[in-house]
């Protein structure tokens, strides 16, 4: 257990605030109770579970997951992912509060937030809460909380994700999903736009299939990424992105199933069996988030991707997912490539869900800003007093 001024990864030093003791998923001694609360916290999903904690150290070398305690009960639990020197984000996961009815967990939780912020005003923080926590059905609950944060004086970026309710109770499956060419042409296109529909039909009747893996075995997951990974790289380098190495997906996929989740493989074929596009989706409990998408040149002129995804919806529903989630969107995104990507998933209709969360930045660096903005103004009222 550390209860002070502690070296965190990444150079970055955390102080816990007065009157609280921290336990850490990286000490040995305090894993136990970590894993205990985190997993009856309502606000717990597969990207707060210890498996996923680890892949992130593992990869990025620096991640950890800290319940704040107070008088020997857990008050606050929260993934912190350095990113640089003076910055800790909560990752696709968020706060998690401690397993009690009514809302005084929230206040307990939000009470220790705000000590833990206050003892680190050089430090910034980005805390954004999952879609995928069971907690986010419960609309009294999430209210109570945004109430607390704006309570609390707490803002953030205006981020939204996607969710869709699929319907697959009638072709639910316990072994691998059934995704031929017939179902899903009839089942599950309702709710998309009519274009989408089109594409849909158009990609089949150009002889395209779909193809679905589950793996679970180390020959299974070798199996179901020897073909994205290609394709993954070449549809990030098209795009301008860098694509992850192969160990990364295999380490993903190993993260989501410790962590007792279901890693979905989804892939549309041409008629010689050449991968055209493929979509990997994450399924714990009854929710999945979409992860990642690829397709090469031929797959786009063939519409692959829009079918590789209704395919991965239906795959997930067949599962027994009730909510499907696309993605997070920022309301004031300016990107046209982000916006693109926005209006391609509307197509598929669903409700838009707001991200709970807030941003807060490092001291000195609201300090830096305001000495750069009185430099630009000098620099701008220097330009307009100077003779042409």
């Amino acid at each position: 257990m550390r209860d002070s001024a502690e070296p965190f990864a990444g150079g970055v030093r955390l102080t816990l605030p007065a009157g609280y003791r921290g336990r850490w998923l990286s000490d040995p001694s305090d894993r136990a109770s970590v894993e205990r609360w985190t997993s009856s916290s309502r606000e717990h999903c597969l990207y707060n579970t210890p498996a996923y904690v680890e892949f992130a150290r593992a990869r990025n070398g620096r991640a950890d997951l800290l319940w704040l305690v107070r008088d020997g009960n857990p008050v606050l639990g929260i993934p912190l992912h350095p990113s640089g020197s003076s910055r800790l984000t909560t990752g696709y996961s968020g706060m998690m509060f401690a397993a009690a009815p009514g809302v005084a967990s929230l206040r307990r939780g939000m009470a220790a937030l705000d000590a833990l912020l206050g003892a680190n005003p050089r430090l910034g923080f980005q805390v954004l809460q999952a879609a995928q926590a069971a907690a986010y059905d419960d609309h009294a609950r999430m209210t109570a909380l945004s109430c607390l944060i704006d309570r609390h004086a707490l803002r953030g970026p205006a981020l939204y994700s996607r969710v869709l309710e699929p319907d697959g109770a009638e072709h639910r499956c316990d072994g691998a999903p059934q995704l031929g060419s017939e179902l899903l042409l009839e089942h599950g296109l309702g709710p998309y736009e009519a274009e989408l529909r089109n594409q849909i039909r158009q990609a089949v009747r150009r002889g395209l299939h779909v193809t679905c893996s589950l793996p679970s075995s180390e020959s299974e997951l070798q199996l179901a990424y020897r073909d994205f990974v290609p394709l993954h790289r070449e549809s990030w380098r098209r795009t301008g992105m860098a694509p992850h190495p192969p160990e990364y997906w295999l380490a993903l996929a190993r993260a989501v199933l410790d962590a007792g989740g279901r890693d979905v493989v989804v892939e549309a074929r041409d008629g010689d069996g050449t991968v055209l596009a493929a979509v990997t989706c994450h399924v714990h409990g009854d929710r999945a988030l979409y992860w990642a998408g690829a397709s090469s040149e031929a797959g786009l002129r063939s519409r692959a991707n829009p079918l590789c995804l209704h395919a991965a919806i239906q795959a997930c529903a067949q599962l027994g997912v009730r909510h499907f989630e696309l993605g997070r969107l920022d309301a004031r995104e300016s990107s046209p490539k982000e916006l693109a990507i926005t209006r391609y998933k509307a197509q598929f209709g669903g409700a838009l869900v707001r991200v709970l969360g807030f941003q807060t930045e490092p001291r000195g660096w609201r300090a830096l800003s305001v000495l750069r903005a009185r430099a630009r103004g000098a620099a701008a009222r220097s330009r307009r007093r100077r003779p042409d």
